[in-house]
Formats: C-alpha cells, structure tokens, sequence
C-alpha cells in the first residue's frame, strides 16, 4: 500500500515438500516514492563474532538533484529475521553530491548464532532511502581451533622442554 511505513522488513519464507524444507531469508526494503539521497552498505566481513564490532561502509548519494550540501540522518543498526530492532545509532552528516563514513556497531554477547540484517536508512525531508544486507553472528572467530590448540598444548609444552633443560643441566 501507499501508506506503508519505509523501513526494512526481514522475514522467510518456507517451502515444504514430503522429502525437504527449505528457508528462504527475505528482506522488503519500503522507501518512499520520490527520494532525494539514496544509501548503499558494504559490510567488511560477513560474519562476525558476537562482542565484536560489526565494522560497515555507508554510503549516502544524491540522486542528480540539486540541493546543495545539507544534513540528512543516517540510522544504522541490526535487526534479527522477526523484524525486531537489536541495536541502532543515529548520525547526521553533510551531503552535496556524496558522502561516506564508516560505522562499527557492537554485535551484543547475547545475541543467539544465526542470520541478521544491518541497516542503514537516510532520510531527509521526509524522503527515506535505504539499504540493508544479512550478516551471520558466530560464537567464535575462524581459526579460533587452532589458537586455542596454540595457547592450551604448544606453549605448556615449550615451557615444560625448557624446565627439563634448566634441570638436565
């Protein structure tokens, strides 16, 4: 409808057959009809550890009009697949033809493994343009085996060949 609110909407969608079901993770990006500036997003990486900050490239851009530089309100933040906010920040930055700064949002200790949204939504005027884009929380980094293994076996036992050295001699 018309009167729908902008905003990001995520949800699934669920295909069932007798042998499979399949998830299908979808998110309807509702911006206004005639828009001014318009937000795109590049998230470093993927996945990211919960407690760690998801680090992301927004970028705001005019669409050809001619208003000269002004402040428009970026928000930024995470949602999970229920549409529910997590975390959100509000900026105001300057825009003429274009602008770009990166946000680092803290990706909460609590927050479950999974698929969520990151958002960034630009308004001026009462003009939305938005961007969004899926990410997935880990409970620990790739590689993170191997440091453990490091730090619980290598080094006791580098210690230990030292000792048994210090005492031979």
């Amino acid at each position: 409808p018309k009167d729908y609110k902008p905003g990001v909407y995520p949800g699934r969608i669920i295909v069932k057959s007798p042998i499979t079901q399949r998830i299908i993770t979808t998110i309807v990006e509702v911006e206004s009809a005639k828009k001014i500036f318009d937000v795109d997003i590049r998230i470093q990486n993927k996945q990211v550890v919960r407690g760690t900050d998801l680090i992301a490239e927004i970028i705001v851009f005019n669409l050809g009009q001619t208003v000269g530089k002004v402040d428009v309100k970026v928000e930024a933040g995470i949602k999970d697949l229920e549409g529910n906010v997590i975390v959100t920040e509000e900026n105001r930055i300057a825009v003429e033809t274009q602008a770009s700064f990166t946000e680092a949002i803290l990706v909460p200790k609590y927050l479950e493994k999974g698929l969520y949204i990151f958002y960034a939504i630009v308004t001026f005027d009462d003009q939305t343009g938005i961007a969004s884009d899926a990410f997935e929380v880990v409970s620990r980094p790739a590689g993170f085996l191997a440091l453990s293994t490091f730090y619980i076996y290598i080094i006791p036992g580098f210690v230990s060949i030292i000792i048994i050295l210090i005492i031979i001699e």
